[in-house]
């Protein structure tokens, strides 16, 4: 209970409690609550604004790094990789029941007239 809501008597002991002014009170201490929680709001919807344009700039210099470095990406290699005197090549072969797995045949580069092995 607020003191000030608090009636005494001469000797200064509780007589009885002001209750027409509870009500004012609760509302002057609603609208002081509902004045902080307004301000927060702004504030978080301010600072919500600024890490926007924050993301929208950061995602805009990626992009730009994204284009220079797939600008500057070397042509792509062939199938085939020398790997010491052979030549390994990567072929597709359809295997079982419409099933298509990587098989990798050796080519010795002499023997190319023989049969494939797998």
């Amino acid at each position: 209970m607020n003191p000030d809501l608090v009636v005494r008597d001469k000797e200064g002991k509780p007589y009885s409690v002001r209750y027409d002014q509870v009500n004012a009170m609760f509302l002057n201490e609603f609208l002081k609550e509902h004045r902080k929680v307004e301000q927060q709001r702004k504030d978080f919807e301010a600072a919500l604004a600024r890490q926007q344009k924050q993301i929208e700039a950061l995602t805009a210099g990626l992009q730009k790094v994204s284009a220079q470095l797939e600008l500057k990406k070397p042509a792509p290699q062939t199938r085939s990789e020398r790997i010491g005197k052979s030549s390994l090549t990567i072929s597709a072969k359809p295997v079982g029941v419409g099933g298509c797995v990587s098989a990798v045949d050796f080519e010795r580069k002499n023997n190319r007239d023989q049969p494939h092995k797998t």
